[in-house]
């Protein structure tokens, strides 16, 4: 099955938030696709794990082709449970970036909630 593409919202000084993707089971199947273009450090995510247990949100390692660092594995990050919120932000090319940039994300099966995802703006302030 194909990773769904979620695009990532350029935040503007007008603080319009990113349209949240529902995290169910379609989506803990396929994964996540993020294209942005190898520009991983302006990545922001929120997740909300709606589950009643803690789930596991990984972002993959990348493909060594592309990230030199990516034999040091896939990042495994625990949600809380019930409505709890995580931002997840930072991430280095050189160990999470896939083929043409992009960055892919996997969830624990029975995974339930929302990801927000956003990219910082380029421009110096």
């Amino acid at each position: 099955m194909a990773r769904t593409s979620v695009t990532p919202l350029e935040l503007t000084a007008a603080g319009v938030a990113p349209t949240p993707t529902t995290i169910d089971s379609t989506l803990v199947t396929a994964g996540v696709t993020l294209p942005v273009g190898g520009l991983t450090h302006r990545i922001v995510l929120r997740v909300i794990n709606t589950a009643a247990t803690p789930k596991i949100l990984t972002i993959q390692a990348g493909d060594p082709y592309y990230a030199h660092r990516a034999a040091l594995g896939d990042i495994a990050i625990t949600v809380p449970a019930s409505s709890a919120e995580l931002e997840i932000a930072g991430l280095e090319a050189s160990r999470v970036v896939q083929t043409a940039g992009a960055v892919w994300v996997d969830f624990e099966a029975g995974f339930t909630g929302t990801l927000h995802a956003a990219l910082v703006p380029w421009h110096n302030v």
